[in-house]
């Protein structure tokens, strides 16, 4: 859900290559939560967290949450988001 942004980019069909070359987190680094699956914890899209640990085999973190009555502590998995959008070019 929240562990990096990796886009994966396309020029007319044909998959780009990236440019990202390192994927590793920073304890007490500072992460935002991109989408609502963890509502029910009160952590919604903007929400920001600390990272406290990280799984680099499962591709998750542990994340220290502020929300409106604490901190919610809990270890977050990759999640793949796909937005689809054109440039028209005239």
């Amino acid at each position: 859900m929240i562990c990096y942004c990796e886009a994966l980019d396309f020029i007319n069909g044909i998959q780009q290559l990236s440019e990202m070359t390192q994927s590793d987190f920073q304890l007490t680094g500072i992460i935002t939560s991109v989408n609502n699956s963890l509502i029910e914890k009160g952590i919604c899209n903007g929400t920001i967290g600390v990272v406290t640990d990280f799984d680099k085999e499962k591709l998750s973190v542990q994340v220290a949450f502020c929300v409106k009555n604490g901190i919610i502590h809990c270890w977050v998995t990759h999640y793949t988001s796909y937005f689809p959008f054109r440039i028209h070019l005239h």
